[in-house]
């Protein structure tokens, strides 16, 4: 029995391009890896194209291709195997993994799981526009396949609810933006983005030290990171009226809101890990009238309509003997609610602000 050895991520060509990798057990195939470029031997005894779908319980998953063919040398891509473990394997592996040149083929694509609840991106390949310069093949590409590809399995840009990315490396990422008027601008606008909270902190912290080693970070991770920086600012502006402060602002640090006044604010620092708080976990804010807590409340209610991230508890009013309390609580992107408060007293006495 032999095995190609498996060399750390950081001792491949570029530790920028997440390969992969498979340990060959005699003339079986055993891929041990992260992604989805080549394929198992179950898809490569089929045809080159695999089904348009595959449905799993109540779960249709799509193929999203957006290249297939040989990109890289087999034994510069695996740098410690020997050209005679390659031959001892061309019998399985040619023509469906590996060309006459050598080259492995590989499949660079996307999956989108749909599901009774929602539309789930997985991965979201190279994209266009995107400056790659160690990558001949990925270099500025401009091809419109993907969209193709992602049309003809009935999805576009405005279905898909959530886009996932397995990890943070280039062919992993690049769809997650498309260039608008000179701007990286989220390719999904109604998706909720996640990434691994680790796999951020490092690419970020990367970037920053050194940020012609990872250009992907900067055109497909953090536009998407601003993005959800605005949506904050977006949302308490349109219910509240607070306003950010942009002179304390530092992108990926902190966020200042003023609520009305500079003496009044809300500081909002990023840190690792992030901070996490049962849902009622709160701050108060008190209004004046019932008809200032019912138009928060309507305000909140028209954002939620459009993006549901908006968490809301509805309004309820708690008789205290003396006072009367009415309040509602809601939330988005952060991990405290804020409670809107009217306080009546029993005589008729409202509350201060």
């Amino acid at each position: 029995m032999k095995s190609a050895a498996i060399p750390p991520l950081e001792a491949l060509v570029d530790p920028c391009f997440c390969p992969e990798v498979a340990v060959f057990t005699g003339h079986t195939p055993m891929p041990v890896t992260c992604t989805r470029h080549l394929h198992s031997p179950l898809a490569r005894r089929r045809s080159l194209d695999l089904p348009g779908a595959i449905e799993i319980g109540s779960a249709t998953i799509h193929r999203i291709v957006e290249q297939e063919g040989p990109f890289f040398d087999a034994m510069q891509f695996f740098p410690t195997a020997t050209k005679e473990f390659l031959d001892e394997n061309r019998r399985w592996l040619q023509p469906r993994f590996l060309d006459a040149n050598d080259k492995l083929i590989l499949c660079i694509q996307s999956y989108v799981v749909r599901t009774p609840h929602h539309t789930i991106m997985i991965d979201t390949c190279v994209g266009n526009h995107k400056p790659r310069p160690t990558r001949s093949f990925w270099n500025m590409m401009n091809s419109d396949r993907y969209e193709k590809s992602l049309a003809a399995s009935g999805f576009g840009v405005n279905d898909i609810d959530f886009v996932m990315c397995t990890h943070l490396h280039t062919d992993h990422v690049g769809w997650n933006t498309r260039l608008e008027n000179g701007r990286w601008v989220p390719t999904f606008p109604k998706a909720r983005y996640v990434f691994a909270d680790r796999e951020l902190a490092y690419w970020t912290k990367r970037q920053q030290d050194d940020p012609a080693a990872c250009p992907w970070i900067v055109d497909s991770v953090l536009p998407i990171v601003a993005a959800n920086r605005a949506d904050i600012v977006a949302f308490y502006d349109d219910v509240f009226g607070w306003k950010e402060i942009p002179q304390l602002t530092q992108d990926r640090e902190r966020l200042v809101l003023m609520a009305y006044r500079y003496d009044q604010f809300v500081f909002l620092i990023a840190d690792e890990p992030h901070m996490t708080a049962p849902r009622l976990d709160h701050f108060g804010m008190g209004v004046d009238t019932m008809d200032e807590l019912d138009e928060f409340l309507r305000r909140a209610t028209t954002f939620k309509a459009r993006d549901d991230r908006v968490d809301i508890i509805d309004k309820k009013a708690e008789d205290h003997g003396v006072l009367v309390i009415t309040s509602f609580y809601v939330r988005y992107l952060l991990p405290l609610m804020v409670e809107v408060q009217h306080y009546e007293m029993k005589d008729g006495e409202a509350s201060q602000r």
